[in-house]
C-alpha cells in the first residue's frame, strides 16, 4: 500500500510479523514489521527505556499516560498483571497492544476491564512506599538500640566480674605472702630446735658414763620442773605412743629426724645419761 491506514496491532507474532485490525473494518495478518507504523508501537518503544522489548510496571506508567490514562505504581502493577498473558511479570508489544485497544474502547471503565478480563494472577509484592521504608528503618533502629543496651549490660557485667577476679587474685597473693612468711618463721624455729637438741646431745655424750650399759631399754622422760616450750614441742612430736616418755627407738628417731647422725650406741649413751 502506498499510504498508511489507521488500525490496531492485535498480535505480535513470533516471527516478527503482526496481525492488524484496521479502523475501516479490514483485517490483515502476518504483516511485515517494516510496513507497520503503529502509534502503539511507537509509544511502546519510547518507554521501553532499557530496550528489552518488554515493559515493567515502572515503564508502563508513562506509557499509559501517553495513552491518556494516569495511574500510580500500584495501579500500574495491577494493569500489568491483568494483561501479562505469559505471566513473566512484563508486557510484550502484543500484550501492550491488546491493552491499548481495550483502553480505546473502554477508557472510562478500564480498571474494571483489568479486574474482569481474566482470572486474577497471584498478587505481586507491592512496591515499597516511603512510609513503609521509614517504618522499616525505624524498626531496624529500634532493634539496634535493643542490641546496644544488651551489649552495654553484658560489658558492665564483664567489667564487674573482672574487678572481682582481680580483687580475689590480690587477696590470694597476700595470703601466699603470709604463708611464705610463716614458713620462714617455722624453718627458723626448726633450725633453732635442731641446734638446741644438738647442744643437749653433745652435752650428754661428753658426760662420763656412771654405770655400765644395761641391756634393758630405758625411758627418757621430761622432769617435772619448768620446761622450755620449744623442748616440750619437740618431745611431743616424737612421743609417738603419747605415753609421756621416749623409748630408746623413739629417741633415736627423733635425733635422726633433727639432722643428727646418732646410731644405736649413741642413742643408748644419751638414754644412760638422761633416762630412767
Amino acid at each position: 500500500r502506498g499510504r498508511y491506514y489507521k488500525g490496531v496491532v492485535v498480535t505480535a507474532n513470533a516471527d516478527g510479523s503482526m496481525d492488524i485490525d484496521y479502523d475501516d473494518g479490514d483485517k490483515e495478518r502476518n504483516v511485515e514489521k517494516s510496513l507497520v507504523r503503529a502509534e502503539v508501537e511507537s509509544i511502546f518503544r519510547r518507554y521501553d527505556t532499557n530496550g528489552s522489548g518488554r515493559l515493567d510496571y515502572s515503564e508502563l506508567r508513562p506509557a499509559l499516560r501517553a495513552l491518556g490514562v494516569s495511574v500510580d505504581e500500584r495501579e500500574a502493577l495491577r494493569v500489568l498483571q491483568g494483561y501479562d498473558a505469559d505471566g513473566n511479570g512484563l508486557l510484550e508489544l502484543g500484550e501492550f497492544a491488546r491493552l491499548a485497544r481495550q483502553l480505546r474502547g473502554e477508557a472510562a471503565t478500564w480498571t474494571g476491564a483489568v479486574r474482569h478480563s481474566r482470572a486474577a494472577p497471584p498478587a505481586a509484592p507491592e512496591a515499597p512506599t516511603h512510609a513503609s521504608e521509614v517504618e522499616r528503618l525505624e524498626s531496624t533502629v529500634e532493634r539496634l538500640q535493643v542490641e546496644h543496651r544488651r551489649f552495654a549490660r553484658e560489658s558492665e557485667r564483664m567489667r564487674l566480674e573482672s574487678e572481682r577476679m582481680l580483687s580475689e587474685s590480690r587477696q590470694m597473693e597476700d595470703e601466699l605472702s603470709l604463708l611464705k612468711s610463716e614458713k620462714g618463721a617455722l624453718e627458723a624455729e626448726c633450725t633453732r630446735l635442731q641446734k638446741l637438741v644438738a647442744s643437749r646431745v653433745g652435752e650428754a655424750q661428753s658426760v662420763p658414763q656412771a654405770r655400765p650399759a644395761s641391756p634393758a631399754v630405758g625411758l627418757l622422760a621430761l622432769p617435772n620442773a619448768s620446761i622450755e616450750p620449744e623442748v616440750q614441742m619437740a618431745f611431743d612430736i616424737f612421743d609417738s605412743d603419747r605415753d609421756g616418755v621416749l623409748s630408746q627407738p623413739e629417741l633415736q628417731a627423733a635425733l635422726v629426724q633433727l639432722g643428727l647422725e646418732v646410731d644405736h650406741e649413741g642413742a643408748a649413751a644419751v638414754m644412760q645419761n638422761y633416762g630412767t
